[in-house]
């Protein structure tokens, strides 16, 4: 079961890397385990893992890294149509921008 966790959380990075608006984003983490864990638009269950959700972010060059409190609250913005989200603690939501 752990590797199932483990390349369900590798495949929703994999997604999130490609995104490129919010939409897209909340999709790709959408594909990772543990929806249900959550009470956002979606759950980014590998928080525990090596990499981050926003590091794959800042490394994919689609996205601005806004502010960050740590890997557990942060926000950032689209370079591609100035979407915004604030990811707090596992869940992910669009915010205004």
């Amino acid at each position: 079961m752990p590797d199932q966790f483990w390349e369900a959380v590798a495949t929703s990075l994999a997604a999130a890397a490609k995104a490129s608006t919010a939409d897209e984003l909340v999709a790709a983490v959408k594909l990772g385990p543990d929806q249900g864990s959550g009470s956002g638009e979606a759950f980014f269950a590998g928080s525990g893992g090596e990499t981050q959700l926003h590091e794959v972010l800042a490394e994919s060059g689609n996205w601005d890294i806004d502010w960050i409190e740590y890997d557990y609250h942060w926000t950032a913005t689209s370079r591609a149509d100035g979407s915004v989200v604030e990811y707090t603690e596992g869940d992910l939501d669009r915010r205004p921008a």
